[in-house]
């Protein structure tokens, strides 16, 4: 993994809109100057050993999540890998660096999530262990 710094926004905002397709640039750019500026969110650039980056992992730390029992959690926001490095298991062992990275700071558990409809990759963190804790539907409004 290799930090992603402001001289990486071009790449990671590419990136990032493959992940949040419904998001715009405008979003992806003010999200990604706050992600910089907090020391509870860790991006980072998914490398090759000729350091060619591949893929994107967003991390953050968050008080509670979903069917976990300790707090602080470590939360993966997001995971990217470009569709030519799929299917290659580098996504497990990838994985199993961010399970290192976790440790390594002293996390007890790492949560993430999906849409209902992403079955693939529900299928995949469920083929590494992750537990399915519940299907909810979340609700929000906007505060003007």
């Amino acid at each position: 993994l290799l930090a992603i710094t402001k001289n990486d926004l071009p790449l990671w905002l590419s990136m990032r809109q493959k992940i949040y397709p419904a998001q715009d640039k405008q979003f992806h750019s003010r999200e990604m100057n706050s992600i910089l500026s907090r020391d509870d969110w860790f991006p980072y650039f998914v490398i090759t050993e000729k350091h060619q980056p591949v893929g994107l992992v967003e991390l953050s730390e968050r008080n509670i999540a979903d069917g976990c029992l300790t707090s602080p959690v470590a939360y993966l926001e997001g995971l990217y890998l470009i569709k030519d490095y799929r299917g290659q298991g580098i996504g497990s062992k990838l994985v199993q660096t961010i399970l290192g990275w976790c440790q390594q700071r002293g996390y007890q558990e790492l949560a993430t999530d999906t849409e209902k409809t992403n079955t693939d990759t529900q299928n995949f963190y469920q083929s590494l262990a992750f537990e399915k804790m519940e299907h909810i539907v979340q609700f929000r409004i906007q505060i003007e």
